[in-house]
């Protein structure tokens, strides 16, 4: 985010362009589903304006980042060159479908240039970075702390902060002593006065927060269940606002609360948004699958696939519905590509 400093911008519209690098996934991707305008008014941003930060995020190192798909992911990584090239921009936008199925012969009787020209443009297209995101992991690759650990003490689960995450905070004696023996005049008593009401404000706000975290902790492992007492790796889903009903909070402060906070369970250490997940269908039994559940058996079916005869997406939707599934196409398709896993034709080897 060093990047935005010299840019002088307001703190709304920095937090707006923050909150949009956050919500894409590793490879750099803003979802499908993610509404710009929507974040705008959260920041109380103009839409013209919130396209315009969406443009200049775009364009920070790397470049392609918050990109709404491939195309725009691409285009924001082109030269000032390569954007007066009339080939590579239109290769990128409208023939990019032709291009990755490789119908060089077709692109240059659309564009009126020789294949050759094609074939160069394609060589300097194959250059950008398809996954921006990527490089911003690698890069920042850290060893992550967890906040909690999740840990069974005589069958239960019970929450411990972790004290290295938490700051320690205490007021020392020795000023309350100095105000009570008159030490400064009214004015200055005063002025520490207000600083120690501060600082006990901030003591008891943290204390609150992991109070919150605690008991967030606890709800999900609640929700849960199957995952934290029985091992079984997959996750029900689960939303913000049921655990905000269960322990009586707004959807927005479960946001906070979990944002950037990981826990350390018996299983590994994992991201709190991980044990939030959607619905992706029903089982046999007509109980929800989770979203988690729903890639996991993607992925596996995907990788023991006949790499010669990859499974079509009506393919998967069949394997999953002999396994107990029931997912329609259209989830198959949106999960395969949020997974970053290429359609059969071009997964075919």
């Amino acid at each position: 985010m060093e990047q935005l400093y010299p840019l002088d911008l307001p703190d709304n519209e920095i937090e707006f362009i923050t909150d949009l690098i956050d919500s894409c996934d590793i490879y750099g991707f803003l979802p499908k589903s993610f509404n710009i305008e929507n974040l705008a008014r959260k920041y109380r941003i103009h839409k013209i304006r919130a396209e315009e930060l969406h443009k200049l995020t775009l364009n920070l190192s790397p470049k392609g980042i918050t990109a709404r798909d491939l195309v725009e992911c691409l285009m924001a990584q082109l030269n000032e060159e390569q954007l007066e090239s009339r080939v590579i921009c239109r290769m990128v936008g409208d023939q990019f479908e032709n291009l990755i199925h490789r119908r060089y012969q077709k692109i240059a009787s659309v564009l009126g240039v020789s294949e050759d020209t094609v074939l160069t443009a394609k060589d300097q297209i194959a250059k950008l970075d398809p996954k921006p995101g990527l490089r911003i992991l690698a890069s920042s690759a850290a060893y992550v702390y967890p906040d909690v650990t999740l840990k069974i003490v005589d069958g239960e689960y019970v929450v411990i902060i972790n004290d290295q995450i938490t700051p320690n905070i205490i007021i020392s004696p020795r000023y309350r002593k100095m105000i009570n023996r008159g030490y400064f005049d009214k004015e200055t008593t005063q002025y520490v006065r207000e600083r120690i009401n501060s600082a006990k404000f901030l003591i008891k706000s943290i204390f609150m927060r992991m109070r919150t975290l605690e008991r967030v902790s606890l709800s999900i492992i609640k929700f849960q269940h199957d995952f934290f007492y029985l091992g079984s790796g997959q996750m029900h889903p689960l939303t913000y606002s049921v655990i905000a009903q269960d322990l009586g909070v707004s959807e927005s402060t479960i946001s906070r609360v979990v944002k950037h906070k990981y826990a350390e369970t018996p299983y590994g250490i994992f991201g709190f948004k991980d044990f939030f997940t959607s619905t992706a269908g029903l089982d046999d039994d007509y109980q929800t699958i989770s979203r988690q559940k729903a890639k996991t058996h993607l992925i596996r079916l995907i990788e023991t696939e006949n790499k010669k005869k990859p499974y079509s997406d009506q393919d998967l939707v069949e394997q999953l519905k002999a396994e107990g599934l029931n997912i329609s196409r259209r989830i198959v398709t949106k999960y395969r590509d949020e997974l970053g896993i290429l359609n059969s034709h071009l997964r075919r080897s």
